[in-house]
Protein backbone atom coordinates (compact mmCIF):
# COMPACT_ATOMS: atom_id res chain seq x y z
CA UNK A 1 0.00 0.00 0.00
CA UNK A 2 1.90 2.84 -1.38
CA UNK A 3 1.30 5.20 -3.67
CA UNK A 4 3.83 3.67 -6.43
CA UNK A 5 1.10 0.66 -6.50
CA UNK A 6 -2.23 2.16 -5.46
CA UNK A 7 -3.83 5.47 -6.51
CA UNK A 8 -1.60 8.38 -5.22
CA UNK A 9 -5.18 10.28 -4.47
CA UNK A 10 -6.21 6.96 -3.15
CA UNK A 11 -3.33 6.32 -0.65
CA UNK A 12 -2.98 10.26 -0.50
CA UNK A 13 -6.84 10.49 0.93
CA UNK A 14 -6.51 7.60 3.23
CA UNK A 15 -2.92 7.31 4.66
CA UNK A 16 -1.93 4.64 6.83
CA UNK A 17 -1.36 6.09 10.40
CA UNK A 18 -3.20 8.79 12.44
CA UNK A 19 -0.14 10.98 12.72
CA UNK A 20 -1.21 14.14 11.55
CA UNK A 21 2.36 14.77 10.31
CA UNK A 22 4.22 14.25 13.75
CA UNK A 23 5.67 11.00 12.92
CA UNK A 24 5.18 9.14 9.89
CA UNK A 25 4.91 5.53 8.97
CA UNK A 26 5.58 6.20 5.23
CA UNK A 27 7.71 8.27 3.53
CA UNK A 28 6.16 11.16 1.31
CA UNK A 29 8.95 10.70 -1.40
CA UNK A 30 9.54 7.43 -3.35
CA UNK A 31 12.20 6.51 -4.96
CA UNK A 32 11.83 4.58 -8.61
CA UNK A 33 14.14 4.19 -11.46
CA UNK A 34 15.93 7.91 -12.25
CA UNK A 35 13.56 9.31 -10.49
CA UNK A 36 12.10 10.32 -7.05
CA UNK A 37 8.17 11.51 -6.71
CA UNK A 38 7.25 12.84 -3.65
CA UNK A 39 3.44 13.16 -2.74
CA UNK A 40 1.02 15.11 -0.38
CA UNK A 41 -1.27 13.03 1.80
CA UNK A 42 -4.51 13.89 4.25
CA UNK A 43 -1.96 15.45 6.90
CA UNK A 44 0.57 16.94 4.07
CA UNK A 45 -0.93 18.28 1.01
CA UNK A 46 2.06 18.80 -1.06
CA UNK A 47 1.37 18.60 -4.76
CA UNK A 48 3.21 15.90 -6.90
CA UNK A 49 6.33 16.79 -7.71
CA UNK A 50 9.33 14.69 -9.52
CA UNK A 51 12.98 15.22 -8.55
CA UNK A 52 15.59 13.00 -10.74
CA UNK A 53 17.64 10.61 -9.22
CA UNK A 54 20.55 10.55 -8.83
CA UNK A 55 20.61 13.90 -8.66
CA UNK A 56 22.58 15.46 -12.01
CA UNK A 57 25.64 16.14 -11.58
CA UNK A 58 26.90 19.81 -11.13
CA UNK A 59 23.03 20.62 -10.47
CA UNK A 60 21.67 22.61 -7.45
CA UNK A 61 18.88 21.01 -5.26
CA UNK A 62 16.97 23.59 -2.71
CA UNK A 63 14.52 22.00 -0.29
CA UNK A 64 11.90 24.31 1.04
CA UNK A 65 10.43 23.50 4.28
CA UNK A 66 8.19 25.88 5.84
CA UNK A 67 4.22 26.73 6.38
CA UNK A 68 1.48 29.08 4.72
CA UNK A 69 3.59 31.72 2.86
CA UNK A 70 6.12 29.32 1.18
CA UNK A 71 3.09 26.76 0.80
CA UNK A 72 1.00 26.06 -2.94
CA UNK A 73 2.00 26.67 -6.68
CA UNK A 74 1.46 30.05 -6.14
CA UNK A 75 4.17 30.44 -3.24
CA UNK A 76 7.19 31.98 -4.12
CA UNK A 77 9.19 28.67 -4.14
CA UNK A 78 7.62 27.63 -7.39
CA UNK A 79 9.53 30.69 -9.10
CA UNK A 80 12.65 29.81 -7.66
CA UNK A 81 14.15 27.02 -10.06
CA UNK A 82 14.20 29.02 -13.74
CA UNK A 83 15.48 32.63 -12.66
CA UNK A 84 18.19 30.95 -10.46
CA UNK A 85 19.43 28.36 -13.09
CA UNK A 86 19.66 31.65 -15.46
CA UNK A 87 21.74 33.39 -13.60
CA UNK A 88 24.18 30.51 -12.70
CA UNK A 89 23.83 28.77 -15.84
CA UNK A 90 23.13 25.31 -14.44
CA UNK A 91 20.22 23.04 -13.76
CA UNK A 92 18.27 23.85 -10.71
CA UNK A 93 15.85 21.80 -9.02
CA UNK A 94 13.52 23.27 -6.19
CA UNK A 95 11.06 20.57 -3.94
CA UNK A 96 8.61 22.54 -1.90
CA UNK A 97 7.41 20.70 1.53
CA UNK A 98 5.70 23.34 2.92
CA UNK A 99 2.14 22.90 4.33
CA UNK A 100 -0.15 25.78 5.25
CA UNK A 101 -0.47 25.46 9.27
CA UNK A 102 2.73 23.75 10.73
CA UNK A 103 4.57 24.45 13.57
CA UNK A 104 7.99 24.11 13.90
CA UNK A 105 7.69 20.53 15.98
CA UNK A 106 5.94 19.68 12.28
CA UNK A 107 8.65 21.39 10.39
CA UNK A 108 11.32 19.62 12.07
CA UNK A 109 9.85 16.37 11.34
CA UNK A 110 9.96 17.00 7.63
CA UNK A 111 13.71 18.24 7.99
CA UNK A 112 14.67 14.69 8.72
CA UNK A 113 13.19 12.99 5.41
CA UNK A 114 14.73 15.98 3.39
CA UNK A 115 18.22 15.55 4.44
CA UNK A 116 17.93 11.79 2.32
CA UNK A 117 17.35 13.61 -0.94
CA UNK A 118 20.86 15.02 -1.88
CA UNK A 119 19.50 18.87 -0.93
CA UNK A 120 22.28 21.24 -1.21
CA UNK A 121 20.34 24.28 -0.34
CA UNK A 122 17.77 24.06 2.50
CA UNK A 123 15.22 26.88 3.03
CA UNK A 124 13.48 27.31 6.14
CA UNK A 125 10.78 29.38 6.43
CA UNK A 126 8.57 29.00 10.03
CA UNK A 127 5.31 31.84 10.64
CA UNK A 128 5.88 31.76 14.37
CA UNK A 129 1.45 31.35 14.85
CA UNK A 130 1.17 27.92 13.66
CA UNK A 131 2.51 26.30 17.33
CA UNK A 132 -0.90 26.65 18.44
CA UNK A 133 -1.83 23.99 15.39
CA UNK A 134 1.30 22.30 15.90
CA UNK A 135 0.13 22.28 20.03
CA UNK A 136 -3.69 21.78 19.24
CA UNK A 137 -3.38 18.46 16.86
CA UNK A 138 -0.49 16.84 18.73
CA UNK A 139 -2.95 16.78 21.42
CA UNK A 140 -5.64 15.15 19.37
CA UNK A 141 -3.25 12.24 18.23
CA UNK A 142 -2.53 11.55 21.84
CA UNK A 143 -5.93 11.10 22.51
CA UNK A 144 -6.61 9.20 19.18
CA UNK A 145 -3.74 6.65 20.28
CA UNK A 146 -5.05 6.22 24.43
CA UNK A 147 -6.94 2.86 25.13
CA UNK A 148 -7.61 -0.13 23.10
CA UNK A 149 -9.27 2.12 20.16
CA UNK A 150 -5.25 3.40 20.09
CA UNK A 151 -3.96 0.41 20.18
CA UNK A 152 -6.35 -0.67 17.32
CA UNK A 153 -5.00 2.38 15.56
CA UNK A 154 -1.86 1.69 15.36
CA UNK A 155 -2.19 -0.90 13.10
CA UNK A 156 -1.45 0.62 9.48
CA UNK A 157 -3.98 -2.14 8.10
CA UNK A 158 -6.65 -1.50 10.03
CA UNK A 159 -6.19 2.31 9.52
CA UNK A 160 -6.73 2.14 5.67
CA UNK A 161 -9.39 -0.04 6.41
CA UNK A 162 -11.35 2.52 8.77
CA UNK A 163 -10.48 5.55 6.79
CA UNK A 164 -12.01 3.73 3.49
CA UNK A 165 -15.36 2.96 5.44
CA UNK A 166 -15.35 6.37 6.58
CA UNK A 167 -14.94 8.11 3.43
CA UNK A 168 -18.22 6.45 2.39
CA UNK A 169 -19.78 7.82 5.17
CA UNK A 170 -18.48 11.62 4.71
CA UNK A 171 -19.04 11.45 0.99
CA UNK A 172 -23.06 10.93 1.74
CA UNK A 173 -22.65 13.65 4.68
CA UNK A 174 -23.75 17.08 4.32
CA UNK A 175 -21.80 18.79 6.30
CA UNK A 176 -17.82 18.79 7.18
CA UNK A 177 -17.14 17.50 10.59
CA UNK A 178 -13.72 18.79 12.26
CA UNK A 179 -12.42 16.02 14.31
CA UNK A 180 -9.80 17.81 16.17
CA UNK A 181 -12.32 19.28 19.07
CA UNK A 182 -9.49 17.95 21.42
CA UNK A 183 -9.49 18.27 25.18
CA UNK A 184 -5.98 18.46 25.58
CA UNK A 185 -3.30 21.20 24.57
CA UNK A 186 -4.00 24.65 23.25
CA UNK A 187 -7.61 25.79 24.46
CA UNK A 188 -9.43 28.30 22.46
CA UNK A 189 -8.51 30.13 19.43
CA UNK A 190 -4.91 30.76 18.10
CA UNK A 191 -5.37 34.75 18.70
CA UNK A 192 -7.02 34.11 22.42
CA UNK A 193 -4.41 31.43 23.06
CA UNK A 194 -1.90 34.36 22.03
CA UNK A 195 -2.75 36.69 24.74
CA UNK A 196 -1.97 34.21 27.11
CA UNK A 197 1.63 35.26 28.08
CA UNK A 198 2.87 31.94 29.60
CA UNK A 199 1.73 30.22 26.07
CA UNK A 200 3.09 33.04 24.00
CA UNK A 201 6.59 32.02 25.99
CA UNK A 202 6.17 28.65 25.41
CA UNK A 203 5.31 28.95 21.85
CA UNK A 204 8.70 31.14 21.86
CA UNK A 205 10.93 28.42 23.30
CA UNK A 206 9.73 25.81 20.65
CA UNK A 207 9.99 27.88 17.85
CA UNK A 208 13.69 28.78 18.95
CA UNK A 209 14.77 25.34 20.46
CA UNK A 210 13.51 23.90 16.84
CA UNK A 211 15.15 26.19 14.34
CA UNK A 212 18.23 25.84 15.87
CA UNK A 213 17.93 22.01 15.97
CA UNK A 214 17.04 22.47 12.29
CA UNK A 215 20.31 24.67 11.37
CA UNK A 216 22.44 22.45 13.07
CA UNK A 217 21.64 19.61 11.47
CA UNK A 218 21.27 20.94 8.08
CA UNK A 219 24.85 22.51 8.81
CA UNK A 220 25.57 18.99 10.26
CA UNK A 221 25.01 17.59 6.89
CA UNK A 222 27.51 19.99 4.75
CA UNK A 223 24.31 21.91 3.84
CA UNK A 224 23.48 26.10 3.11
CA UNK A 225 20.98 27.12 5.34
CA UNK A 226 18.43 30.39 4.62
CA UNK A 227 16.15 31.35 6.87
CA UNK A 228 12.97 33.58 6.04
CA UNK A 229 11.11 36.22 8.19
CA UNK A 230 8.05 36.72 8.85
CA UNK A 231 6.04 39.07 6.60
CA UNK A 232 2.46 40.83 7.09
CA UNK A 233 0.49 43.56 7.35
CA UNK A 234 2.19 45.73 9.89
CA UNK A 235 -1.12 46.84 11.32
CA UNK A 236 -2.48 43.44 11.56
CA UNK A 237 -3.65 41.96 14.99
CA UNK A 238 -0.43 39.75 15.59
CA UNK A 239 1.98 42.24 13.71
CA UNK A 240 4.26 41.67 16.82
CA UNK A 241 5.47 38.42 15.33
CA UNK A 242 7.28 40.39 12.96
CA UNK A 243 9.30 42.13 15.07
CA UNK A 244 9.77 38.71 17.26
CA UNK A 245 10.96 36.69 14.43
CA UNK A 246 13.30 39.32 13.03
CA UNK A 247 14.78 39.45 16.38
CA UNK A 248 15.22 35.97 16.76
CA UNK A 249 16.24 34.99 13.46
CA UNK A 250 18.67 37.57 12.14
CA UNK A 251 21.63 37.43 14.63
CA UNK A 252 20.75 33.75 14.85
CA UNK A 253 21.94 33.38 11.01
CA UNK A 254 24.58 35.94 11.18
CA UNK A 255 26.18 34.11 14.49
CA UNK A 256 26.08 30.84 12.25
CA UNK A 257 28.47 29.93 8.79
CA UNK A 258 26.44 29.05 6.08
CA UNK A 259 23.24 30.61 7.06
CA UNK A 260 21.10 33.61 5.34
CA UNK A 261 18.94 35.57 6.87
CA UNK A 262 15.71 37.11 4.62
CA UNK A 263 14.23 39.79 5.77
CA UNK A 264 10.72 39.34 4.21
CA UNK A 265 9.62 43.12 5.00
CA UNK A 266 12.49 44.69 3.60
Amino acid sequence: YDPQHVDSELFGANYPDHCYAFRRARPRCWRSPGRIDCYGDEYQPIPHQILEDPKPAGSLRIIVIGTSPSYGDMAYPTKLAEPLAQRLGRKVEVLNLSVRGHGTTRMSEQLDEALTLAPDIIILHPHGTNEFEDERDAAYVEELHEGVPGLIRHSQYATVLQKLAASQVYARARGVVDLRGSSLGTAGTEREAGRNAMTLARWHANIEANTKSMISRSRAAGLEVVVVGRAQKPKSDDADWIEYMDTFLRPLAAGEEGVCYVDSMA
